[in-house]
C-alpha cells in the first residue's frame, strides 16, 4: 500500500466530478514524468523551466535552480544535472537541451499538437493538483485548482481511445505509468512524492484492463 492512498483520500471528490451512474475504478496523482517531452514528428516543445514539484523533493536545492536562472548556461547545466535524480521522483518538463532529462528520465511524451498525449500534457499545467482517473466508461484527467477544492474534469477520452497501459518504472522511481493512445501518441505519467511506490500505477493499469 502507498503512504497516501489517493482513492481513499480523494475518491469521493473524484466521484462527484463524474457523470451520473458512472463508477470510479481507480485514481492516481499524475503529471507528466520528468524527462524529454519535446520530440520529433511535429511535437510541441516545452518551456525551459523546472516543475514546481521539484521544490517539494529537493527543498533548498529547488531554490538553487531558480537562482541559477539568471546565471550563465554552464552554471545552470551543472545545477540541472545535480538535481536530475531528485526530479525523477516527481515530474518536470525538459528544457531546450536534452541533458540531463534524457539520461535520467528518458522520453516521456510523444505526439503531434492536438493529440491525446499532448492534451494530457497541457492539462496538467492548468491546475495545482492533477489526477488520472479510470471509470467504467472513460479515462479522465481531473484537477484541483487549490488544495482540498472541488475536482473538475480537465480532459477525458473513452476507454477505446487507450491502446495500451503499462507501468514504466525507472531506477528508483516506481510510480511511472505509460499510456499509449490509438492516435499514436503516448505519455509517461508519474505520481509525485510521497507516492514513489508502484501501487497507484498498478491500480490504473489493472482498471484499464477490466
Amino acid at each position: 500500500m502507498p503512504l497516501l492512498n489517493a482513492f481513499k483520500i480523494h475518491g469521493d471528490a473524484a466521484q462527484r466530478a463524474l457523470q451520473n451512474q458512472e463508477t470510479l475504478l481507480a485514481l492516481s496523482p499524475a503529471t507528466v514524468a520528468y524527462g524529454v517531452t519535446r520530440g520529433s514528428r511535429g511535437a510541441e516543445p516545452d518551456a525551459d523551466r523546472v516543475h514546481d514539484k521539484l521544490g517539494e523533493v529537493a527543498g533548498r536545492a529547488g531554490a538553487a535552480v531558480k537562482r541559477a536562472e539568471g546565471r550563465s548556461r554552464p552554471r545552470r547545466g551543472v545545477v540541472r544535472a545535480l538535481l536530475a535524480p531528485f526530479a525523477l521522483f516527481g515530474a518536470g518538463p525538459a528544457g531546450p537541451r536534452d541533458f540531463p532529462e534524457s539520461w535520467f528520465g528518458g522520453r516521456t511524451c510523444e505526439g503531434r499538437g492536438g493529440s491525446a498525449a499532448r492534451a494530457v500534457q497541457q492539462s496538467t499545467k492548468e491546475v495545482r493538483e492533477s489526477y488520472l482517473a479510470v471509470s467504467d466508461r472513460r479515462l479522465l484527467l481531473l484537477g484541483q485548482r487549490e488544495s482540498g477544492g472541488p475536482m473538475s474534469v480537465l480532459w477525458t477520452a473513452s476507454r477505446d481511445a487507450v491502446a495500451m497501459a503499462r507501468r514504466r518504472p525507472r531506477l528508483l522511481a516506481r510510480a511511472r505509468l505509460e499510456i499509449r493512445f490509438t492516435d499514436g501518441s503516448w505519455v509517461v505519467l508519474s505520481a509525485w512524492p510521497p507516492n514513489i511506490g508502484s501501487w497507484h500505477a498498478k491500480q490504473i493499469v489493472d482498471a484499464l484492463a477490466r
